[in-house]
């Protein structure tokens, strides 16, 4: 983005991004890198500062920022690190957006604000072996076990999930509906 197309609040964003990135991230991001650690405290202190939320209406616990700010927020954060910028993106643009597009009011409610204030951290489970990036060819199955679902399946390659406190799960309901047989589950990873 041309710096010089944003307005005052975009700037703004993106100066307190880049001079937080500069302090807290990219010092560490090759230490953090070489060790084979995500700092999880990261996501707790953007959710304070209210960037993990930007995408999402304060409904819900964000700060309604939309969809530009949150671009100006993954470049500032992929400046110090990849890996922590994708480590938010899969949190934020896939899990909680999942959550906040399709999920229930009540999963909404119960769910989106602790995890835009960084306090819960979600993960998006959708690639398997065999699968590739063919969403159809998904074979982790669902189907209804008394009030809930009974999910079959394995994934892998599933970013966050070494500390993630939920999943967004991609599983068939309908196998032979392709696409339209896919639905989404929200897993509680600590239950």
């Amino acid at each position: 983005m041309n710096d010089v197309l944003l307005a005052d609040h975009e700037l703004g964003l993106q100066q307190a991004a880049r001079a937080f990135v500069a302090r807290e991230i990219a010092p560490q991001a090759a230490a953090w890198d070489r060790a084979g650690r995500y700092p999880r405290e990261l996501f707790f202190r953007l959710g304070e500062l209210g960037w993990l939320g930007t995408a999402f209406s304060e409904e819900v616990g964000g700060s309604g920022g939309g969809a530009a700010l949150y671009a100006l927020l993954c470049r500032e954060l992929a400046r110090g690190s990849a890996g922590v910028a994708l480590g938010i993106y899969v949190h934020t643009a896939l899990a909680c957006a999942a959550i906040y597009h399709l999920g229930t009011g009540e999963q909404q409610q119960r769910l989106l604000p602790q995890a835009l204030g960084g306090e819960r951290i979600g993960c998006w489970a959708y690639a398997e072996a065999g699968a590739g990036s063919d969403v159809a060819s998904v074979r982790t199955r669902a189907r209804k076990s008394g009030s809930g679902y009974l999910l079959d399946g394995s994934k892998l390659y599933i970013t966050n999930a070494p500390f993630a406190d939920f999943a967004v799960v991609v599983a068939s309901t309908a196998p032979g509906l392709g696409l339209k047989g896919l639905s989404l589950f929200v897993v509680d990873l600590h239950s």
